[in-house]
């Protein structure tokens, strides 16, 4: 985020990033702690998803630029690059891209709550939705962390 938000803007940006209901497999994928050319603890090689994350992220570089046609753009690219943009599951490329891109965005609005809970009172409803966020499986680290620090 190119700058912090204030607790109004935070709850409208969570409220519109909530999954309808909770995720079958937890958002945001496991961070990647090994370089770009490097194997993991396990000597596994970066998985695909972080091509596509670079790749998804040059198209749409701004929240505002994420668009069913930007998806469907990317989903094409992965395709023509070889990259499994499904994480190895079956589903929609969009629907999963889109997901994970608002788990990202409301990761980073929770890690900003979370240095603001030394400076100010924040409204209750923000934990409420920090709650809510772990029920359904999105960016559970740092709604957690959230919740600890209030």
């Amino acid at each position: 985020m190119d700058r912090p938000l204030g607790p109004v803007p935070a709850h409208a940006a969570l409220e519109a990033l909530l999954p309808p209901t909770a995720l079958l497999v937890p958002e945001p994928a496991p961070p990647w702690t090994a370089g770009w050319d490097e194997r993991d603890e396990n000597d596994g090689f970066r998985p695909d998803w972080l091509q596509v994350r670079r790749l998804v992220r040059e198209l749409m570089p701004t929240p505002k630029s994420v668009t069913r046609e930007r998806m469907a753009e990317a989903e094409k690219e992965c395709g023509a690059l070889g990259l499994d943009g499904l994480d190895g599951g079956e589903g929609d490329f969009a629907t999963l891209w889109t997901t994970r891109t608002g788990a990202w965005l409301a990761e980073e609005i929770f890690e900003g709550l979370t240095r603001l809970c030394d400076v100010m009172d924040l409204e209750p409803r923000l934990r409420d939705f920090a709650e809510e966020y772990v029920r359904r499986g999105m960016t559970v680290e740092a709604a957690r962390a959230f919740m600890l620090a209030q």
